[in-house]
C-alpha cells in the first residue's frame, strides 16, 4: 500500500508481488517460531517455506534466517531434547514436502529438472581475483540503485522505523528478521541472477 512498485506491479504477471507476500509469512512464521516454538508452528514454517521457494527459487535463501529464528527460539524456550533435535525439525520437514507438493510437485516429483529451475535463478560469480570484484561492484551498483530508486524512500523510512522500534523495546532476538533486505542485498550482489531478483520483494 505504500510502494508505487509494488501497487504497479499488481497489475501485471509479475512474481514480485507472491514472492513479497511469501516472504511476508516467512517472517511471520519466524516471528511466532521465536516467540511460541511448537511442532505446529513448525510445520507451518516449513509449509510457507516450500510454498515460497515454489513461487521463486532466490526465496530459498530466508531458511536461514528461520533457522536463526528456530535458534533463538530454541534458546528461549528452553524445551526438552527430544523436541529440539526430533518433533520440532520433522514438523517442519513434513511441512517443507508438503508446501513443495503444493506448489510445485516438480520439486519432488521431478528431481531431474530441479537443479536446472534453481539455477536459473541463481548466477555463480567469476572467479577469485579482479574479475569478481568488477562481477561484485557492477552488481552492488545495479542493487543500489534498486534500493534508492525502485523501492523507494518510504519503505526505507519504514524499515529503519522498524528497526528502531525492536530497539526501543529491546526485542534484540527480533533483530534478525530486519536484516531480510540486507541478506537479500547481500545475495544480489554475489549470487543472485540479476540484482531485481527477490530484492524489490523483501524491501
Amino acid at each position: 500500500a505504500v510502494s508505487p512498485l509494488l501497487v504497479t506491479h499488481s497489475h501485471y504477471l509479475s512474481l514480485d508481488v507472491p514472492l513479497g507476500f511469501m516472504l511476508l509469512a516467512c517472517l511471520w512464521a519466524c516471528w511466532l517460531m521465536v516467540e511460541y516454538p511448537r511442532s505446529r508452528i513448525m510445520a507451518a514454517a516449513g509449509l510457507i517455506l516450500g510454498l515460497t521457494i515454489t513461487t521463486r527459487a532466490s526465496g530459498a535463501l530466508v531458511f536461514l534466517i528461520m533457522a536463526a529464528s528456530y535458534v533463538l527460539g530454541a534458546r528461549q524456550a528452553q524445551p526438552k531434547a527430544n523436541r529440539v533435535f526430533f518433533f520440532w525439525p520433522a514438523a517442519f520437514v513434513l511441512g517443507l514436502v508438503l508446501g513443495l507438493m503444493f506448489g510445485y510437485p516438480g520439486f519432488l516429483l521431478r528431481s531431474d529438472q530441479t537443479a536446472d529451475l534453481v539455477m536459473t535463478s541463481l548466477t555463480l560469480p567469476p572467479q577469485a581475483g579482479g574479475a569478481w570484484l568488477g562481477f561484485a561492484a557492477a552488481r552492488f551498483s545495479d542493487s543500489l540503485a534498486v534500493v534508492l530508486s525502485t523501492v523507494g524512500p518510504e519503505l526505507l523510512a519504514l524499515w529503519i522505523m522498524g528497526v528502531v522500534l525492536l530497539i526501543y523495546r529491546r526485542r534484540w532476538s527480533h533483530l534478525i528478521l530486519a536484516a531480510v533486505p540486507i541478506f537479500y542485498f547481500a545475495a544480489g550482489i554475489t549470487f543472485i541472477r540479476g540484482s531485481l531478483e527477490g530484492l524489490t520483494a523483501a524491501w
